[in-house]
């Protein structure tokens, strides 16, 4: 292929990209405008807020390409659609683990939502301890008709977050070949601070609230 035709192809790809990604960035911006919403109403309407912030994301295209690499699957952009769901991605922060289930209470009460899976890895952390409530969101994307989108939703504490950054680290910086000798270890600090964050929470609980 002569450099013209590689830069055609790959600008091609990219338009392709594009036109394909759309759709989810459109139900990040529908979720996203239904957590914001979502906050305001427990700033005014409860004593106490239990999200403390939001961050979005959609995968690139060499992220896509390579999880349907380690999924099994051929990477093109019609496998993507129909066998990945976290290429539209929200982390909800809360501050407690009691926060989080509060969030996901008011998510199932949004009626046009569907939510075909949830796995709770707060109750049920991984083997390393990574703890966090993961929810797949189907959201209906209206143009020129109506089609349905995924949309993974994590929600996770402060610490779990601060726990995440941490293990991502140590692990980038591990060589693939190397033995697992971080596991038990990790697991053994994620289960400390999930133990500290109870304390915490249960000290927010007792603490007066101010007169206003």
């Amino acid at each position: 292929m002569t450099p013209h035709a590689e830069a055609d192809a790959m600008i091609a790809t990219l338009q392709d990209y594009d036109r394909f990604i759309q759709p989810y960035q459109a139900g990040i911006r529908e979720i996203s405008l239904r957590m914001d919403v979502l906050k305001r109403n427990f700033d005014t309407e409860f004593s106490h807020n239990p999200i403390h912030y939001i961050q979005t994301r959609v995968k690139t295209m060499e992220s896509i390409c390579g999880k349907l690499e380690r999924k099994g699957y051929e990477p093109s952009l019609e496998n993507a659609k129909n066998y990945l769901t976290d290429i539209a991605g929200i982390r909800i922060i809360c501050y407690y683990p009691g926060d989080v289930y509060t969030v996901v209470h008011a998510l199932r009460g949004m009626k046009d939502l569907a939510f075909p899976r949830e796995t709770d890895y707060i109750q049920n952390p991984k083997p390393n301890g990574y703890r966090s409530y993961h929810m797949i969101a189907v959201v209906p994307i209206h143009n020129f008709g109506t089609d349905y989108y995924p949309v993974e939703i994590q929600l996770r504490t402060l610490t779990m977050d601060t726990w995440a950054g941490m293990e991502h680290q140590i692990r980038y910086k591990t060589q693939p070949e190397e033995p697992d000798t971080a596991t038990a270890e990790l697991r053994e600090y994620a289960d400390k601070l999930h133990e500290i964050e109870a304390h915490m929470e249960d000290l927010y609980h007792r603490v007066p609230a101010k007169n206003h």
